[in-house]
């Protein structure tokens, strides 16, 4: 297969969030015009979760071919699961020799761009200043030598410089980013002697709801006593009453960035690493202003869901729906139906791994597929709106290193391949791939819980069918003789009846071959009984042999054995199949050097069973045949005692 542009693999995790959704739509943008397609690897989560389930989500980043790839750009900021940023590091410098760009974090060997925090800081900085007339402004940022934390600092400094305040470095604080540090920052703030300051701007959104929080709890109102602002702008924090002063991070600008470095390797044109865009700051009521930033982002729409039939609908059964089958190409067609919920999109694959559900794995279940994925992936779903083409089936299958067919089709625009990992805790099953065509857009978290349907309900669908097999090997361990392989007499009370029935209601002939072996007590007691088992298995291996896969053959005594089947035979078929019975144990007591005789008397009934009213009658016509030909057998014995019995 040969690519049709040049690529540019994205690693990170959580595409869906909105520091990610952004540095993915300007690389997108980028990318397009400079007609580079695009391959995301991303992980549903960022952080929290089990271990096992942590692991499920990282076996994402197996799956990467860098040697179809001409750039890279990894965010190992965002990839917390585990120790997966390093690991893929460690990948990318070991699998990889073209042009690689870390973003935001300086990593050796790697060219690094980064998101301007300075500018947006200083201007929320200068927003209290200027509009608000604050001077005793306190500063929260992130972890100690994060460099997030360091330039978002640098931001606040540079405002109270250029606007001749003092920087008090005990109205500084470093934090987590995250909602927890309130309580103790606040607590300090109000051991001080000083009054509180008039303003406490902070390095994120969730730090300064985790601000206002501590200061509500304390009876100090939000911002009439004391204004917060944030920073990165995220739904939290618009959607927060007082709803946040906050600004976009301006990630978009960083992934267009990332992209014109690896494109100036790749082309051998200079590097100018200018900044694209400006910075705004969402002004909203934490700052003393009157601006609803939930109103502005997201004015409200009447809408009923129930009357619809998305993904949020009341009517959506999808994950019911998936776990009522049992069957692999029903699920999958079932699966491709639901798919209108996560539309509009170009193209959806579901790429499973060979024996995905490795039902046949050991009691223990401790040789399941973990880590990485099969050489050769089943691709079971490729659904292409684009050109209204959908294929669903497990016959279909491409070489891993390929990742994805699709990849390779002729196309005259560039797009984004999103690969997303398919799971249940550390149990892989595959991977999700999705594309928008020419839009410059990620996945939103509609499709994250899309996909998490998938990862249950194949599992709900492993679970059943390894319960199916368990079943029927216990069902075919309580019919099946253990001795001989073949059905038992619980086998033939199970399913004689029902041949019966078939033969009777079907207006069909009957075939019952009856056999008893010979000579099985004189065997036993001059041989021992190890050698009478042998016996037994010879016969019961004769008759399994010409059954084949028409016939059925019963153990249904200690040396009895029957074959029962319907259909039409001519007389000399049947005689050959006797034949070939009896020519099976000769054979092998020569193999067993003749030290003792095998052979078995046969008795047989093939006719019509109309007149019959149960299945003992014919086999009772087959026995007088075979008894006759017994006590034949006896009385021609030569050197042999006879025995009572058969």
């Amino acid at each position: 297969m040969q690519k049709q542009r040049k690529i540019i693999g994205v690693i990170l995790s959580l595409a869906d969030g909105d520091y990610q959704k952004k540095l993915i739509e300007g690389i997108e943008s980028r990318a397009y015009a400079l007609d580079y397609d695009v391959l995301v690897f991303s992980t549903f989560i960022k952080v929290g979760g089990s271990e096992e389930w942590q692991f499920g989500e990282a076996n994402i980043y197996n799956a990467i071919n860098f040697d179809i790839l001409d750039g890279v750009i990894v965010v190992p900021d965002t990839m917390n699961l585990l120790n997966s940023a390093e690991e893929v590091i460690k990948k990318i410098k070991t699998e990889f020799s073209g042009s690689v760009v870390s973003v935001e974090i300086k990593e050796d060997g790697f060219f690094c761009v980064a998101s301007n925090d300075v500018t947006p800081v200083k201007k929320i900085v200068s927003h209290l200043i200027e509009e608000h007339k604050m001077t005793d402004i306190a500063f929260v940022t992130g972890t100690k030598g994060h460099p997030h934390a360091e330039r978002r600092l640098e931001g606040y400094c540079e405002a109270m410089i250029e606007h001749n305040l003092p920087i008090d470095s005990s109205r500084i604080f470093y934090g987590d980013f995250w909602y927890t540090c309130g309580e103790p920052i606040v607590d300090r703030l109000l051991a001080d002697e000083r009054p509180l300051p008039q303003a406490i701007a902070c390095a994120s959104d969730t730090t300064a709801i985790g601000i206002s929080e501590a200061l509500r709890a304390r009876g100090i109102r939000i911002p009439e006593d004391v204004a917060v602002t944030g920073y990165d702008s995220v739904p939290a924090g618009i959607h927060y009453s007082p709803c946040i002063t906050s600004a976009v991070i301006p990630s978009q600008n960083t992934g267009v960035q990332a992209v014109e470095y690896i494109h100036s390797r790749l082309s051998k044109t200079p590097y100018s690493g200018k900044n694209h865009g400006n910075v705004e700051i969402s002004v909203g009521e934490s700052c003393g202003c009157s601006i609803h930033l939930s109103e502005v982002t997201n004015p409200h729409h009447w809408r009923d869901d129930d009357l619809t039939m998305d993904f949020s609908s009341a009517n959506n059964n999808m994950l019911e729906g998936l776990l009522s089958d049992d069957e692999i190409n029903r699920y999958l067609y079932d699966l491709n139906w639901f798919t209108y919920q996560i539309e509009p999109f170009d193209t959806f694959c579901l790429c499973l791994c060979r024996d995905w559900d490795n039902i046949d794995e050991g009691e223990k279940a401790d040789n399941y597929l973990r880590m990485g994925y099969t050489p050769q992936m089943d691709y079971a779903i490729e659904h292409c709106n684009s050109i209204g083409e959908v294929r669903v089936n497990t016959d279909r299958s491409f070489e891993l290193s390929k990742m994805l067919p699709a990849i390779f089709y002729k196309r005259d625009y560039p797009t984004t391949y999103f690969f997303s990992p398919i799971h249940f805790n550390d149990r892989c099953f595959g991977y999700s791939v999705i594309s928008y065509g020419r839009e410059i857009r990620s996945y939103d978290s509609l499709y994250r819980i899309f996909a998490g349907y998938i990862n249950n309900s194949l599992e709900s669908l492993r679970r059943q069918r390894r319960l199916m097999l368990m079943y029927r090997k216990m069902r075919e361990s309580a019919v099946i003789d253990t001795m001989t392989g073949i059905y038992n007499r619980n086998g033939f009370n199970l399913y004689a009846d029902e041949i019966f029935d078939m033969a009777k209601k079907g207006g069909k002939k009957l075939l019952v071959i009856l056999g008893d072996l010979n000579n099985l007590k004189y065997i036993n007691d001059n041989f021992g009984h190890i050698k009478g088992d042998i016996a037994i298995k010879a016969a019961g291996e004769a008759f399994h042999t010409v059954s084949g896969s028409d016939r059925i053959c019963f153990r249904i005594g200690g040396d009895e054995f029957i074959i029962l089947d319907t259909g039409e035979y001519e007389q000399s078929r049947i005689d050959e199949i006797l034949s070939e019975i009896r020519a099976y144990l000769t054979d092998k007591e020569k193999h067993l050097g003749g030290e003792f005789p095998l052979s078995i008397s046969l008795g047989t009934f093939y006719g019509n069973v109309g007149a019959f009213t149960s299945i003992e009658q014919p086999i009772a016509q087959a026995d007088a045949e075979m008894f006759r030909f017994k006590q034949e057998f006896k009385a021609n014995q030569q050197g042999l005692p006879t025995s009572s019995g058969r």
